[in-house]
């Protein structure tokens, strides 16, 4: 059991569940089926991507991807073209014949749209597209940007001796906390926006807002490294709770 959660990273995109948990709470439904289908598409993604970096010689990313296909028979049109477009990112992202993961900007607007997806797959359980599901996704997607954003810095060494382009390595360090700030600052005025039309409520907007500043104020005050990292990713997850807990309130 503990070789397969070392294979498959488990532990690493296991808080991205959080994103199909929150799209059901917005759309106040329990399609519980999207738990074990967005698991398996993430043991695909991050085994994958393991597969080329480490050049391994297992192709375990299969399996994951093979056991998800009888979830498609669950999803709608909207969903089943959402997943695939998943698939087609984190493949195309990972493999070295498209070299995505080499190209600067793109790769990292790539990276964190991807992941965005997962929202976007419960949102579309059973809702059109709209204004909130526009507004909510660009909120998450900024989110996301700065997380890829800081991987890249922390990583900024090894992909600089990987010759991997992407954008912290072409631009530096000091370019992507600049844009990592900028879209913290514009997270506020998005939740604002999300307030405005009651798409949600105060709770959600004060936390997002306490959660953008705080990060804004860090990335130029404190060292980007790992511990920093942690920090994103366990404030993330405690403000994604609390937005989990607005949508009942």
């Amino acid at each position: 059991m503990l070789k397969l959660v070392s294979e498959y990273r488990v532990f690493d995109w296991i808080h991205y569940l959080g994103f199909a948990l929150l799209g059901m709470a917005f759309q106040k439904t329990c399609a519980l089926y999207l738990f074990p289908f967005v698991a398996l598409l993430l043991a695909y993604a991050y085994s994958l991507n393991n597969f080329y970096d480490l050049r391994k010689k297992s192709k375990v990313f299969l399996y994951p991807l093979i056991i998800s296909l009888p979830f498609f028979l669950l999803l709608n049109f909207i969903q089943i073209f959402i997943s695939l477009l998943f698939l087609f990112m984190v493949t195309t992202y990972s493999a070295r014949t498209f070299n995505v993961k080499n190209k600067k900007i793109i790769s990292t607007i790539y990276n964190a749209f991807s992941f965005t997806l997962i929202f976007f797959l419960a949102l579309f359980v059973i809702e059109d597209f709209s204004l909130r599901i526009l507004l909510l996704s660009l909120f998450f997607f900024l989110l996301n940007l700065v997380a890829q954003f800081v991987h890249e810095i922390c990583h900024f060494e090894k992909d600089r001796r990987q010759k991997t382009l992407n954008t912290t390595v072409a631009y530096g360090k000091k370019f992507s906390m600049k844009l990592s700030f900028i879209s913290l600052i514009l997270v506020i005025p998005v939740s604002g926006t999300l307030l405005f039309f009651h798409f949600v409520n105060v709770l959600f907007f004060v936390v997002s807002t306490i959660f953008s500043i705080y990060f804004a104020v860090k990335i130029f005050t404190t060292k980007i490294d790992s511990k920093f990292r942690k920090s994103y990713k366990k404030f993330g997850i405690l403000a994604g709770f609390i937005f989990f807990i607005s949508t009942f309130i």
